[in-house]
């Protein structure tokens, strides 16, 4: 394939490349996805056939359009506006660039503003791995354009010297009264310099034997070898340099109405009906890990809800606490917000780590009961003391990790049912505004109360010594919701009544909803009945990783309920089962790419995004630590094995009489022959098996290398004929321009020949007359034997070269 196809394709196609790549950060396709389309037309139109290119007046003209596109959308209401502003800028200037006609200089635009746009990239995409895997294409595909960049540079500058009349040829076109050769831009004087037809020619010790054959596969296997290379260090000193430095947090954003798009369900405001949008994905919502905080000893997610009293492991994000209108929102919106504690920690305390790749609102979610929590390394977590959810304040444009520390539980203070009711720690007393507001049952609700009261009559209360009167109503509603068979767990969200509220219509017509329905049905029927209860939306479950880590998809987003129950807020699960099947069939069905994705994710976030002192000294320094413990391990052994068996040769030639025994000495010739035996035979199917030709190939190339190795002894050049060949292609360069050009059939001595008989009369006189035929023999000795030419023979050579350029420029004009 030629070197000008190669480049071209090379660089559009990386060009492209990083275009998609913005517009994947980005997450819509324009306007840098537009850049592929561009990528396409530039190299058809405009560097294939040339029919499509701007000149310089008219690209200044669009810059300042694009300058002032780019000024409009920075100040733009958005907070992200600023950044997609360069980055669209970045987009409009490529697309100037390529339809330009292209010097080198346009040539490292392009690769420039490629990489500005990856660059870019990453600060606008959450964690995806995907970005991971196309940021490692790019990095290969931009290491071999570059390589073919260098080569096709310096093809041009080779080209043009060659095409550059040199002093002979000058005084030849002089003589002849020839015009000079018009001045090309570089493509021309490429194209002209390498075409298939040209003789070879060399410059700055670079010689071209074959034109056009630049891209050759061992120019692609060394690129790939480097880049494989380049790219495996690069990811070793990633991977070991110690973390110390590195913190992240959370831009705190306040709420729902800073204009930031907020992630569906999880914000102050929420229609009901909206968290099922999410529950049928199987996108990553964070990274979990448990352990024990002295010792990082993994433990069991499942195990850990037990000991707290919860049936599953339930990821608290966001209370709400005021309905109507088909809406619950979050009254309490941060008036009594402090710092949680970070220090000082407890041995005993279990850490919990979060990697939260969710963007767009300030929560955070985390299992409860929490003690302390903290951002790595050094910011702090803020809590609502009415409601306990967690804030974040910082800044972070990817990933957000964090720790939550939780005290271990006390087994004597579980009971078979009463350890439900304790899961929640209460750091202050609950102020009546508060319990008032979760009282609140919104109007026009009535068939809701009513049921509410029909149920918890005396005589239908679950009966258990236990627990106390507000205990059992509680339960016994739950029961209803979740254990009755009459309500069914679904992901349909039609409604059959829309004159009536959501949540009536679920309770009496359709009876089938996802979890918002059945925890807003057991809230306000709490409230029906005087308990005040409000509303919880978080995650339930995980998908373990193994070593400690879980995965939290947003199949997983659920909705409970919290009831002020026995003086603390009591967590109350009404959805029915079907809703863990669902969770499972929604994984199940997801194809294959999306698990890969998911895994992929999951190693960028892990490796890449949020990799710290802790996490390298886990999966990195400790085992490598133990490789090599176990390394030195077999080396002694392997030593003191050695030392066995030179100890046993000592003795077989002091005392062979006691190592040598008949019996011994009968087993190891037995040995020896069967080993001679196999080996002759295998030798001879080998040799069989392979031709003839093969064999000589293989002593041929032993030969080359042994007169290689034979040289370099002697302190010759490995190839000599590759610099002094010049002097020869000089003198075919002369009688071309004279008109004699040697016949396919002519070896160099016969054409010397034949141009000492065309010259004879002009070379006589000057003392020429056997100068081709020495100058043959030369290239002889120079290009198949031994010999070197001493300096005093090349400027011998030089100057009679000189002189027959004379004599042929004397001979064109009949003197």
């Amino acid at each position: 394939m030629k070197l000008e196809i190669v480049f071209h394709v090379s660089i559009y196609l990386m060009t492209a490349l990083a275009g998609a790549m913005l517009a994947f950060g980005e997450g819509i396709p324009f306007p840098s996805g537009l850049t592929v389309l561009m990528s396409i037309a530039a190299l058809l139109f405009c560097e294939r056939n040339q029919r499509l290119r701007i000149n310089t007046f008219f690209s200044n003209v669009l810059g300042l359009a694009a300058l002032g596109m780019g000024t409009l959308e920075f100040f733009g209401k958005d907070e992200d506006s600023k950044l997609l502003a360069g980055a669209h800028f970045l987009s409009y200037i490529t697309w100037i660039v390529l339809f330009q006609k292209k010097e080198v200089r346009q040539y490292w635009w392009l690769c420039a503003l490629s990489l500005l746009q990856v660059a870019i990239g990453p600060l606008l995409t959450m964690s995806s791995g995907w970005y991971g895997v196309l940021l490692v294409v790019y990095l290969i595909l931009a290491i071999w354009t570059l390589s073919v960049f260098t080569l096709y540079q310096g093809a041009m500058e080779f080209g043009a010297a060659s095409d550059a009349p040199d002093l002979a040829a000058t005084k030849l076109r002089a003589a002849a009264h020839a015009p000079p050769s018009p001045a090309n831009d570089a493509i021309s004087t490429f194209r002209r310099a390498f075409a298939h037809n040209r003789r070879s020619a060399m410059h700055n010790s670079i010689q071209q034997d074959a034109p056009g054959r630049w891209i050759v596969p061992r120019f692609v296997f060394g690129v790939f070898g480097l880049s494989v290379a380049g790219l495996s260090l690069g990811l070793g000193m990633f991977l070991f340099v110690p973390r110390v430095w590195i913190g992240t947090g959370l831009q705190y954003r306040g709420d729902s109405d800073s204009g930031t798009p907020a992630v569906t369900g999880f914000t102050n405001d929420v229609r009901l009906g909206q968290l099922g949008q999410i529950l049928e994905s199987t996108n990553r919502v964070m990274q979990v890990g448990l352990f024990k905080r002295l010792t990082d000893e993994p433990i069991d997610i499942e195990e850990f809800a037990r000991q707290h009293g919860l049936e599953a492991p339930l990821f608290r994000g966001n209370v709400l606490d005021e309905y109507g209108g088909s809406r619950w929102n979050a009254a309490n919106r941060g008036e009594y917000s402090s710092i949680l504690e970070s220090h000082p920690l407890q041995p005993e305390m279990i850490r919990q780590e979060y990697m939260l790749d969710m963007r767009g609102f300030d929560i955070l979610f985390a299992m409860t009961p929490y003690a302390m929590a903290k951002f790595d390394p050094y910011q702090a977590v803020t809590f609502n003391v009415e409601t306990d959810v967690l804030h974040g304040q910082g800044e972070s444009s990817e990933s957000v990790v964090y720790y939550v520390y939780t005290k271990p539980a006390n087994p004597g203070e579980e009971s078979a049912r009463g350890g439900r009711f304790r899961n929640l720690p209460r750091r202050r007393a609950v102020s009546s505004r508060t319990l008032a507001r979760c009282r609140k049952l919104p109007r026009g609700l009535d068939r809701l109360a009513r049921l509410a009261r029909d149920l918890t009559a005396s005589e239908k209360l679950i009966s258990d010594s236990e627990l106390s009167y507000e205990a059992r109503v509680a339960l016994t509603l739950e029961a209803h919701l979740r254990d009755s068979g009459q309500y069914l767990y679904s992901l349909n969200m039609a409604v059959d009544d829309a004159q009536i509220d959501p949540v009536e219509d679920f309770l009496f017509n359709r009876k089938r909803g996802h979890c918002e329905y059945f925890a807003s049905a057991l809230a306000l029927m709490l409230r029906a009945v005087d308990i005040p209860s409000r509303l919880v939306t978080g995650f339930k479950g995980a998908d373990s990783l193994g070593s400690g880590q879980y995965e939290v998809q947003q199949r997983h987003a659920h909705a409970w309920v919290e009831a002020f129950v026995n003086g603390k807020w009591t967590v109350l699960d009404p959805t029915p089962g079907g809703r863990d099947d669902t969770v499972r069939e929604v994984a199940a069905r997801a194809g294959f790419l999306k698990r890969a994705r998911n895994s992929i994710s999951s190693f960028w976030s892990t490796y890449v995004v949020a990799l710290n002192l802790n996490r390298q000294q886990q999966t990195l320094y400790e085992p490598l630590q133990g490789s090599v413990a176990s390394g030195w391990g077999s080396v002694r052994n392997i030593m003191n094995r050695m030392s066995s068996i030179l100890a046993w040769i000592k003795r077989a030639f002091s005392s062979p009489e006691q190592v040598f025994t008949p019996a011994r000495g009968a087993v190891g010739l037995l040995i020896l022959v069967l080993a001679v035996t196999a080996f002759r035979a295998f030798s001879r199917l080998f040799n069989r098996e392979r031709r003839p030709a093969d064999r000589f190939s293989r002593y041929r190339r032993i030969n080359h290398f042994l007169g290689w190795l034979a040289a370099r002894l002697r302190g010759r050049p490995p190839d000599p004929a590759r610099v002094i060949v010049a002097f020869y292609e000089q003198f075919q360069t002369l009688m071309h321009a004279a008109g004699l050009a040697p016949r396919l059939d002519q070896t160099q001595r016969e054409f010397a020949r034949h141009v000492e008989q065309s010259f004879a009369a002009h070379l006589a006189t000057s003392g020429l007359q056997s100068f081709p035929t020495d100058l043959a023999e030369l290239f002889y000795r120079v290009r198949f034997g031994d010999g070197l030419l001493q300096p005093t023979e090349l400027i011998e050579v030089e100057q009679r070269l000189a002189q027959l350029a004379k004599i042929v420029g004397m001979a064109a004009h009949g003197r």
